[in-house]
């Protein structure tokens, strides 16, 4: 897939409309009752145009493989979920406060294994046939220790478990969700990647986690934005780099857009998502409306100065004119639609932004952002 055309140039971003948040079906939202009464019809459309069908609610089984103490931080639990369409491994680092005080949740890319050198991790079903990744590979990411020891657990489980990042494999993995996601793609991989969130969360809320903070980064933050816009269960939402698709204006047409989604990933979203390839003014919706979704819940953005492919002023953005519905709660918006400071976290309410120097990953700076901002909002 050719990604030349990119454009990069603020210049060259033309004028654009995006949806009216505070206008729906026609009717004018002025109360939390009129967006509750509202918020459905525009999952719809996400499911429509973007994501796809989620997967049906399936009921699956929990059964403990391992547990015990880490580095006297705190303790270690591995969890085999079985579900009809396949099975996932829970990793769950516990701090060593009776009651700690919320957990994260999140997708892993590499397996279980790599997010911390602890050799007692077992790997993951969908890594279980491979010997490429090292143990710890992606620590850096997690910063486990650092999570335990300001007062928090730890979930993750890795996102290929139930379903591949293989565009080849799509139908036959669909057909294990449901056959009418056989033909004309229905549903999708990010539908699928956020459904595994949620059932996550229903074996967390088994272990009496009532403060469940959801965080991904890249694809995966696409995946976590979609499954905190559908479930109501979690707290807090965190999209680290998420880009196009997640929360950047497609609108804006800067870095990656939609022909470049499709034609380098086309099983991320739905079929019908392709219609919009070149021609994002023609999309109904837009990505401020997605996040808002989430709302009145608490919900921090986070960019990187060198990760243009990723739109860093359209996710600023997104959570920008998100944050005008917030006001339904009696909360302030954010004020300046300009890209805040380097290593200046810009926060109101429950909503949170910040942009680093360096390029697209997870680095430490920003989990303690994070930590700070859980602190904040769970008023710690």
């Amino acid at each position: 897939m050719d990604i030349s055309d990119a454009n990069y140039d603020e210049s060259k971003v033309s004028p654009y409309h995006l949806p009216d948040l505070l206008k729906l079906g026609g009717k004018a939202i002025r109360s939390p009752s009129d967006w509750q009464s509202k918020r459905e019809s525009l999952l719809a459309q996400f499911r429509q145009h973007l994501y796809g069908e989620t997967p049906p609610k399936s009921q699956y089984h929990a059964s403990l493989l391992e547990e015990g103490n880490f580095l006297d931080l705190g303790w270690r639990k591995q969890i085999k979920l079985s579900f009809p369409q396949g099975v996932s491994y829970l990793l769950i680092y516990y701090p060593q406060a009776q009651k700690p005080l919320g957990c994260f949740l999140g997708l892993n890319f590499k397996g279980n294994h790599s997010i911390n050198p602890d050799p007692k991790i077992l790997l993951s079903p969908s890594t279980q046939a491979q010997s490429t990744v090292a143990r710890g590979e992606l620590a850096q990411r997690w910063n486990v220790e650092t999570i335990l020891k300001r007062g928090y657990a730890l979930a993750t489980l890795c996102y290929e478990d139930l379903f591949p990042d293989n565009p080849q494999a799509f139908e036959t993995y669909a057909n294990n969700y449901a056959k009418n996601f056989s033909k004309g793609q229905k549903s999708s991989a990010i539908a699928v990647w956020a459904a595994l969130l949620s059932k996550a969360a229903d074996y967390l809320e088994s272990e009496n986690f009532n403060k469940l903070m959801l965080i991904g980064h890249s694809r995966l933050g696409k995946a976590a934005l979609w499954a905190s816009a559908q479930d109501p269960r979690f707290t807090l939402t965190i999209a680290n780099n998420s880009g196009c698709g997640g929360a950047a204006l497609f609108k804006r047409c800067y870095g990656e857009r939609i022909h470049h989604l499709n034609g380098r990933f086309p099983h991320w979203f739905c079929e019908d998502f392709k219609a919009y390839d070149l021609r994002e003014e023609a999309l109904p919706l837009d990505q401020h409306q997605l996040l808002a979704l989430i709302a009145p819940r608490a919900l921090y953005v986070t960019s990187a100065e060198e990760d243009r492919w990723a739109d860093p002023k359209g996710e600023y953005l997104g959570l920008f004119y998100a944050s005008r519905l917030y006001q339904l709660w009696g909360q302030e918006p954010f004020s300046d639609p300009n890209l805040p400071v380097l290593h200046q976290p810009s926060l109101t309410g429950k909503l949170g932004y910040h942009i680093r120097r360096g390029k697209h990953d997870v680095t430490p700076y920003d989990w303690r952002c994070f930590l700070d901002f859980a602190d904040r909002v769970l008023g710690v």
